[in-house]
């Protein structure tokens, strides 16, 4: 946000105050309830919105060396969030490509290969397929480089960790994430605030029975 535009904003706030005034339109308007109760039309939401557009999953000091993952889940789908050794971060879904177990149950640690507890597949933390037990005689025409872990659309920008939460799979495309055109200026204001160069220091957990919309 421009300093032209701070002041003016910074204005209207001065004179609704003064004046006793919220700022609110003076038109009014109903909502169905149904907005917040459909289980259909959250479904919809999710896909359309939740699992389309960049989102923060994480800050950068969270996987501060390499090594350093965290399992998330953002959209009803398991993330698995990894630094490799040349410090670039990754983002990908948190299921075995072999028989689809959950790969990493902690939460956060520090490890450079991932081995599913069902049946040993391992990856690095870059996402390609390193290890198959008993590979010449059970799976001789596997090729390693069309099993790596499904990535998701990722990016480390502003101090953190944006992605979005869509699968990317040789049938579907991955979705694009152009941060700038997302966030349509406010890039700026990000960088200016210097998130990264802050460490989470302690993170709180809430569960609501309410629908999302409520929340905002």
């Amino acid at each position: 946000m421009d300093r032209q535009t701070e002041q003016r904003l910074l204005r209207e706030i001065g004179v609704l105050d003064a004046a006793g005034e919220a700022l609110l339109t003076n038109a009014q308007a109903q909502s169905p309830i149904t907005r917040y109760t459909d289980n259909a039309r959250f479904e919809q939401e999710q896909a359309a919105i939740f699992r389309r557009y960049p989102t923060m999953a994480a800050h950068s000091s969270e996987l501060a060396q390499p090594g350093a993952f965290i399992c998330r889940q953002i959209a009803g789908l398991p993330i698995l969030l990894t630094r490799d050794q040349s410090g670039q971060a990754h983002a990908f879904i948190n299921v075995c490509r072999h028989r689809g177990a959950e790969l990493v149950s902690d939460a956060s640690g520090c490890r450079h290969r991932f081995t599913c507890p069902y049946h040993a597949w391992t990856w690095g933390n870059d996402g390609n397929l390193l290890a198959v037990p008993h590979e010449s005689q059970g799976f001789p025409d596997l090729d390693r480089n069309t099993m790596g872990l499904v990535r998701v659309p990722s990016c480390e920008r502003y101090g953190w960790l944006w992605l979005i939460p869509e699968p990317t799979t040789e049938d579907q495309p991955r979705p694009s994430l152009d941060l700038d055109a997302y966030l349509l200026g406010l890039g700026a204001d990000l960088d200016w605030l210097g998130a990264q160069n802050l460490r989470v220091a302690a993170s709180t957990s809430l569960t609501c029975a309410a629908n999302w919309k409520v929340i905002v």
